[in-house]
């Protein structure tokens, strides 16, 4: 059923009265900032947190990266002066008398 003018009147009065009332009330303005700083200072807390855990994780990928390069890098050792053999098996070649490890 719709309302009629004189109903949305007085809900209209009735709500300015209310939030005219409420604004008007320092304590009342002073509890919603009170909220708002509480709520703003968890979220900071939160961010604060994940932003911790996040530049472990990075630190870890990033030492994980790097022995994945060093490991990679292991067998790509470039020595001038000694020829190539095609098919030669390097771990067996033998440097001034010394097998290769």
């Amino acid at each position: 059923m719709p309302l009629t003018r004189d109903q949305i009147s007085k809900i209209n009065t009735c709500v300015t009265q209310v939030l005219t009332n409420n604004l008007s009330d320092g304590k009342f303005i002073d509890s919603i900032v009170k909220k708002i700083i509480k709520n703003v200072a968890d979220i900071k807390k939160e961010l604060q947190n994940s932003i911790i855990l996040l530049e472990k994780e990075n630190k870890d990928w990033r030492e994980r990266s790097d022995a994945l390069k060093q490991y990679s890098r292991r067998n790509n050792i470039r020595i001038f002066g000694v020829s190539e053999e095609a098919g030669e098996k390097v771990e067996s070649r033998r440097l001034n008398g010394q097998a290769a490890r």
